[in-house]
């Protein structure tokens, strides 16, 4: 017997609920995971979910690794409660008009917006639907028509959201997109939100803000702080988006580079450079330090080669030909992103 509506709210509800323990939202989250696989017929032993693809500026993860982004229940967790004030606050101010929500990037099951069907009506709620995937747009169609879900959904569109054009009829109160991994690198988080807003500056963005910063980092255990940080060197807004967007129109897209001078450190310990992501989804919703996949350090370079201090490196964030950030001094590259397979999380 094929799981309910009634299960997927009982399941949201935990999600939800701000008493919930880390362990009540790992099994919410694992049984959302299960609900999802049965009533799409999710098929893992299939190839097809797990090819990637490459959009115009980026990777786009395969529906197996977009499934299973799930399992990171903390960011699973974050994001919905964030959609979920958001709406909310839409609806606070208009409550006789259905907020249209723009996600990117739905993954098989939409996972950031399906579940709040259980706590919005269709007047309520409108849903315009993108994925690049079709094995993605496939599942997620079964799953609509399996629960009549029709009512909520303006389209499900099999498109690259980096060049996507909103139609006019549909223009959204809020862009949801969660197309990422830790520190921007290698998907396209950044252009297909500067691509949807452009279109629409009005909107509520979701998330609102990703800052990507460079820390020291000490790998003991026993260090009394994890990192030492020195620098931000990306704050990814709708204001950050506009002026991308803006800088699109003329076929120009630079972000600025960052001279980053650092010092030896007092303790020997805080010998790797990273980069660390913090996220603030909505409102008081965030991802911090190593609360979720995206917000784990990622390590650029390793300071014990550094043989005269202090150390000036040149940071820059790229979209071509990856996205990401690269790190460079006196003019050789100490790291760069390479394109490689996005691994699914376990």
């Amino acid at each position: 017997m094929k799981p309910s509506l009634d299960d997927l709210k009982r399941i949201t509800e935990k999600m939800l609920a701000e008493e919930s323990s880390y362990l009540d939202l790992r099994n919410a989250c694992g049984s959302l995971l299960d609900f999802f696989h049965q009533v799409s017929e999710f098929d893992d032993t299939d190839p097809v979910n797990g090819q990637h693809m490459q959009s115009q500026a980026g990777q786009a993860v395969s529906p197996e690794a977009a499934a299973v982004c799930i399992r990171d229940f903390m960011r699973t967790c974050v994001f919905l409660r964030g959609i979920k004030e958001a709406i909310s606050t839409k609806l606070q101010s208009n409550p006789d008009k259905a907020v249209t929500v723009l996600y990117a990037g739905t993954g098989p099951f939409a996972t950031l917006l399906i579940p709040l069907v259980t706590l919005f009506s269709p007047a309520q709620l409108n849903m315009l639907l993108l994925d690049i995937n079709p094995a993605s747009i496939a599942y997620l169609s079964r799953i609509i028509r399996n629960f009549n879900l029709e009512p909520y959904i303006l389209q499900v569109v099999e498109t690259d959201a980096v060049t996507y054009r909103i139609p006019e009829q549909w223009k959204p109160d809020i862009i949801l997109s969660e197309t990422m991994m830790p520190s921007l690198k290698t998907e396209p988080q950044v252009s297909i939100v500067a691509n949807l807003v452009g279109q629409c500056p009005q909107v509520l963005l979701v998330p609102e803000m990703i800052e990507v910063s460079a820390v020291l980092y000490n790998n003991k255990q026993t260090a009394g702080k994890r990192f030492i940080n020195l620098e931000t060197l990306l704050v990814f807004t709708k204001e950050a988006a506009l002026k991308m967007a803006a800088e699109q129109q003329t076929g120009d897209t630079v972000f600025p580079v960052t001279i980053l001078e650092v010092q030896k450190p007092a303790e020997p310990g805080y010998s790797r450079l990273a980069l660390l992501t913090r996220i603030r989804v909505f409102n008081e919703h965030f991802l911090n330090y190593s609360e979720s996949s995206l917000t784990i350090p990622v390590f650029v370079y390793n300071m014990h080669s550094i043989k005269t201090w202090p150390a000036v490196l040149n940071i820059q964030y790229r979209i071509f030909p990856i996205p990401g950030f690269t790190i460079s001094k006196d003019g050789l590259t100490l790291f760069e992103v390479k394109k490689k397979e996005i691994p699914i999380i376990s």
